[in-house]
């Protein structure tokens, strides 16, 4: 039986610096005016995934089998994406 202060904690992190893919269109005017950006693409990375158990039930019911194949899954899952997509739109206005 479990209780409110059981947790299964997941941990994912993405890379903080990954390869960046886009394509983009800017323009701004060569005087005073308004300019604007235009880009899309992804970065390009694999998370990491990292899990534990907690709580007064969990701790000494649930086996470490268990927690890789609840890992498994996730890995599975959000491990496997490699390519975030981005867009950026922006705008500019030159004095």
């Amino acid at each position: 039986m479990t209780s409110a202060d059981d947790r299964f904690n997941a941990r994912i992190k993405f890379p903080s610096a990954t390869p960046y893919v886009g394509i983009g269109w800017g323009h701004h005017a060569a005087g005073p005016g308004w300019g604007f950006v235009f880009d899309l693409g992804g970065s390009i990375g694999r998370a990491k995934v990292e899990g534990s158990v907690s709580g007064p039930n969990l701790s000494g019911n649930v086996s470490q089998a268990d927690i890789d194949a609840e890992l498994a899954q996730l890995r599975d899952g959000v491990g496997k994406v490699r390519f975030v997509p981005q867009v950026s739109i922006g705008a500019s206005y030159r004095f």
